[in-house]
C-alpha cells in the first residue's frame, strides 16, 4: 500500500503537470514540486510507523490509516476532485500523512516530555482523575503509571505537530505555495472543536478551512476492519489484558472489527445533503451500542462541518457533505434494539422530593446545615492561606415576608462555589463534589488530611429544598469561592424558581446586576458576597406541614454540638449552639483525673435525714456507709484514642453494701437481700438522680423460698433524691436542652 496509488495523488500529479504546460522547460517545477511533497509525506509515513511503539493497544495509525484517509477524502469529493487546485490537492495529501505525527515518540522525546514539569503539571491539573492517581502516594512527586504517561502523550500530540514539522527542512519549491505554517494549522485543527476552525482562512490557491473539514471527516470516517485486523487483535492478546485502558481499547477494536465502512458508491444523488450508508455486523449488544454512540458523534461532526462550509463565501461554499449516517446493522446471536434501563425524568424528580424519600418536607433544613458544616470544615482543610482572623461560623436566620411566606436563610464562610461546581455538582442530582476526583485533587494539592471526609455524600441536598412545593418553593443562592494560588473567583448569584425549568445565574465579574439577596439587614441584602462562602435562602410555606410553628424547633432537632459555631436569629429570638469542642472541654473538666476509671466520677450520698427516714421505715436495715450514686461522665475520645469519635456517655450506678436479712413477717420467716439502684430522670418528672433501695426475697438453690402469704402486705422499697441535675453547672449548660438526645447508660 502506498500513498502514490491513491486517487488524490493522481489528481496532484495531473494538476502539477497541467501547471507546467504553458511554461518554458527551465520554468517548469512539477518534478521538483512533487519531489518536495514526497519528501514531507515520507517524513509523516515514517513517523506513523513508530506510533505503535508508544500506543500498542491503539487501532492502527500507520500508512494503512494514511491511505484510508486519502481514499475517503476522494470519496467525499466525488465528482468535485477536478475543482481542487494543485496546492489544495498537495495540502490534503500532506495533512493526511502528517496529522498524526505528534503521536510518534522516540525514547529521547518521551523522556524529555516526561521531564517537562510545567507541561506535565498543566495536563494533570486539567485531568483530575489522573492527578489523584499520580499524587496519591506522594503529594510532592507524581508517580506516573504507564497509562498516565500514554494519556499525557496522547493529549499533546496535536501540539507536537508544530514542533515536529518545524524540525523538517522545508523544500524551497513549496514556499509561497504550500507553506509549512498552513500545514501545521490544518493538521492541528483535527484535534480541535469544529467551531475552532473559524480562524482558518483562504490563501490565493488553498481554502484552508475546506481542507481542514475534509481532513477531520476523513479521519473519523476511517472506521472499518482495516484499522483493526482480527489477526493483530488476537496476536496482541487484548482479550486477556486488564485495566481501564485495555477495556477502552477492546471496545475500540470491537467497533472497528464490526464495521464494513461507509459506502459512497451507492449514494444516488449528492446534489443535496445525503445519508451515508454504513454496514455493521455485530455479535454483541454492547458492541452495537458502542458503534451507535460513535456514529452519533460522526453525525454531529457532519452537521457542524456542513454548517461551517455554508457560513463562508468561497469556491467550496456550496459543496455538499453527508447529512447523517444511515446505519444498517446485522445482529448475530441476539435481537438488536434499545434494551436498557431508562428514566422518566419528571417522575423520578417527583419521587425524589416526595414522601417516599423524605418523610418531612422541611428536611431541607438538615441538608443545608450539613452542607454548610461541610463547606466550613473543608475550607479549614483546603485553604491554607485564609486570614488569621478567620473563624468558622454559620449564621441562620428565619422570617416571614409580607406575603406570608416563610424564609430560611443559612450563611457559611466556607469554600464557596465556582461556576463549574454549580454546573457539574450543585445542579446535578446524585453527583457530589465531595465524592469527585476534583475534590480528591483539591485535597492532595492543598495538603489536606487524606482521611478527611465530609458529611454530605449523595448530592441531593438542593433538591430537598423543593419538597412540599416543587412548583412554588424558591431558592436564592449567593456564593464566592475562596482563592487558590492567587486565582480569585467571581462572586455568583443563582435564582431558582420551582424545581423544573432553567435558572438565572449572574456573575459579578461579568457585570451582571441580580438585585438584592434575600435577607433582613442591609449587609445580608448585598447582591454579591464580599468574602468567600455561600448563602442559601429558601422560601416555603412552613404552616402547610402542620408540624412546626417555627424553624428553630426544626434546627433544634438536627443541631447537637456541631463541629462549628452556629447562630440562629428568628422570631423566637437569638440563640447560640455550643460546639463539639466546647462540649468536650466541659466534659473533660468534670472531676479530671489521670486515672481514666476516676475521670468524670461524681459521688452523691444519702443525707443523715434520709438515712434516719430509711431506718424508721425499715428498722431491720443497717448500712456501714450511707448508700450513694456514682455519676460518671465518660469522655469517649480519651477511651477510644480516635480523632473520629467524640462525645460523652453518662453513666449512673447505685452503690451500697448490706448483709443478708432474716426477719419475721406475720408467721413467715423471710430471708432477703438489699439492692441499691439508681433511678433516671425519665422515670420521674423532676430532673434529679434518685437512689432506690429494695428488699427482695432471696432465692434458694431449689427455687424460691416459700412465698409470703398473699394476704400479708408489706412495703419493700424506699426512694430518696440525692442530686438535682439542674444544680450541676455543666448539666445546666450542655445537657439540659438536649437531654432526650443524650445516651444514658445505667
Amino acid at each position: 500500500m502506498s500513498i502514490k496509488g491513491e486517487k488524490l495523488w493522481e489528481i496532484l500529479v495531473q494538476k502539477a503537470r497541467e501547471g507546467d504546460k504553458d511554461l518554458q522547460p527551465d520554468q517548469r517545477i512539477s518534478d521538483e514540486y512533487l519531489s518536495g511533497i514526497t519528501e514531507i509525506c515520507q517524513f509523516g509515513v515514517d513517523r506513523a510507523k513508530t506510533i505503535r511503539d508508544t500506543f500498542p493497544m491503539y487501532t492502527l495509525h500507520d500508512e494503512t490509516h494514511i491511505c484510508n484517509v486519502l481514499r475517503i477524502m476522494a470519496q467525499l469529493l466525488g465528482d468535485h476532485t477536478d475543482k481542487l487546485t494543485r496546492d489544495e490537492a498537495a495540502m490534503l495529501i500532506l495533512a493526511a500523512c502528517c496529522h498524526d505525527v505528534g503521536m510518534s515518540y522516540s525514547v529521547q522525546e518521551k523522556q524529555e516530555l516526561l521531564e517537562d514539569n510545567e507541561r506535565l503539571d498543566q495536563y494533570l491539573e486539567q485531568h483530575h482523575d489522573e492527578y489523584v492517581k499520580a499524587y496519591s502516594e506522594n503529594p510532592d512527586v507524581p508517580k506516573l503509571t504507564g497509562e498516565i504517561q500514554r494519556n499525557y502523550l496522547r493529549s499533546i500530540h496535536h501540539e507536537r505537530i508544530l514542533e515536529l514539522l518545524n524540525s523538517v527542512s522545508w523544500p524551497d519549491c513549496l514556499w509561497g505555495k504550500v507553506d509549512r505554517d498552513d500545514l501545521i494549522q490544518v493538521c492541528q485543527s483535527h484535534g480541535e472543536n469544529p467551531s475552532d476552525l473559524n480562524h482558518l482562512e483562504c490563501t490565493s490557491t488553498i481554502d484552508l478551512r475546506f481542507c481542514a473539514v475534509l481532513l477531520r471527516l476523513a479521519d473519523v470516517l476511517d472506521f472499518d476492519i482495516t484499522r483493526a485486523p482480527k489477526t493483530l487483535y488476537q496476536y496482541c492478546g487484548f482479550d486477556n489484558a486488564d485495566g481501564r485502558e485495555a477495556k477502552i481499547s477492546r471496545e475500540e477494536w470491537h467497533k472497528h472489527i464490526a464495521s464494513q465502512g461507509f459506502e459512497f458508491d451507492h449514494v444516488a444523488d449528492r446534489s443535496v445533503p445525503y445519508d451515508l450508508p454504513c454496514h455493521i455486523t455485530s455479535e454483541s449488544m454492547q458492541t452495537e451500542q458502542a458503534v451507535h454512540n460513535f456514529l452519533d458523534w460522526v453525525d454531529n461532526e457532519l452537521n457542524q462541518c456542513g454548517n461551517l462550509l455554508r457560513r463562508y463565501a468561497g469556491r467550496w461554499k456550496d459543496f455538499v457533505l453527508p447529512s447523517k449516517v444511515k446505519r444498517i446493522v446485522k445482529a448475530i446471536g441476539y435481537v438488536s434494539g434499545q434494551y436498557h434501563l431508562t428514566m422518566d425524568q419528571d417522575k423520578v424528580m417527583e419521587l425524589l422530593v416526595g414522601e417516599e424519600l423524605y418523610s418531612d418536607p422541611l428536611a431541607f433544613v438538615r441538608e443545608l446545615i450539613q452542607n454548610a458544616i461541610d463547606a466550613v470544615r473543608t475550607r479549614e482543610q483546603l485553604d491554607k492561606q485564609r486570614p488569621k482572623s478567620w473563624k468558622p461560623q454559620i449564621n441562620i436566620r428565619s422570617w416571614m415576608d409580607e406575603e406570608g411566606y416563610h424564609w430560611f436563610r443559612i450563611e457559611d464562610n466556607g469554600i464557596g462555589m465556582t461556576k463549574e461546581i454549580i454546573e457539574n455538582y450543585f445542579l446535578k442530582i446524585g453527583k457530589s463534589y465531595y465524592t469527585s476526583d476534583t475534590f480528591q485533587k483539591d485535597k492532595i494539592r492543598c495538603g489536606a488530611n487524606p482521611d478527611y471526609t465530609p458529611i454530605s455524600q449523595f448530592g441531593i441536598g438542593i433538591l430537598s429544598c423543593f419538597m412540599g412545593g416543587k412548583d412554588s418553593n424558591r431558592v436564592e443562592v449567593s456564593t464566592k469561592r475562596f482563592s487558590t494560588d492567587g486565582d480569585r473567583s467571581s462572586a455568583l448569584r443563582l435564582s431558582m424558581h420551582g424545581m423544573n425549568g432553567y435558572y438565572y445565574l449572574a456573575s459579578q465579574r461579568e457585570g451582571h446586576s441580580p438585585g438584592p439577596m434575600k435577607g433582613i439587614t442591609e449587609q445580608e441584602k448585598r447582591p454579591y458576597l464580599q468574602q468567600p462562602g455561600t448563602v442559601i435562602a429558601v422560601c416555603t410555606n412552613l404552616y402547610q406541614t402542620g408540624k412546626y410553628s417555627g424553624f428553630k424547633e426544626i434546627v433544634d432537632r438536627y443541631v447537637v454540638y456541631p463541629p462549628v459555631p452556629i447562630y440562629y436569629n428568628g422570631p423566637e429570638g437569638f440563640f447560640y449552639y455550643s460546639t463539639q469542642e466546647e462540649f468536650m472541654e466541659v466534659v473533660h473538666s468534670i472531676h479530671p483525673s489521670d486515672d481514666l476509671s476516676q475521670q468524670g466520677v461524681l459521688e452523691f450520698s444519702m443525707t443523715e435525714e434520709q438515712m434516719q427516714e430509711l431506718y424508721e421505715k425499715f428498722p431491720m436495715l443497717h448500712f456501714d456507709e450511707p448508700p450513694k450514686i456514682l455519676l460518671k461522665c465518660v469522655p469517649l475520645d480519651q477511651y477510644t484514642k480516635s480523632p473520629y469519635l467524640s462525645g460523652a456517655v453518662v453513666c449512673a450506678q447505685g452503690v451500697g453494701k448490706h448483709d443478708e436479712l432474716s426477719f419475721q413477717i406475720g408467721e413467715e420467716l423471710v430471708k432477703a437481700e438489699v439492692i441499691v439502684e439508681s433511678v433516671w430522670p425519665w422515670e420521674w418528672e423532676e430532673e434529679s438522680l434518685t437512689i432506690k433501695i429494695i428488699i427482695v426475697e432471696k432465692y434458694s438453690g431449689d427455687g424460691i423460698v416459700k412465698n409470703l402469704q398473699k394476704n400479708v402486705s408489706w412495703e419493700n422499697e424506699y426512694r430518696a433524691t440525692v442530686c438535682c441535675l439542674k444544680s450541676l453547672s455543666w448539666y445546666q449548660k450542655l445537657f439540659l436542652d438536649v437531654c432526650n438526645r443524650v445516651v444514658f447508660v445505667i
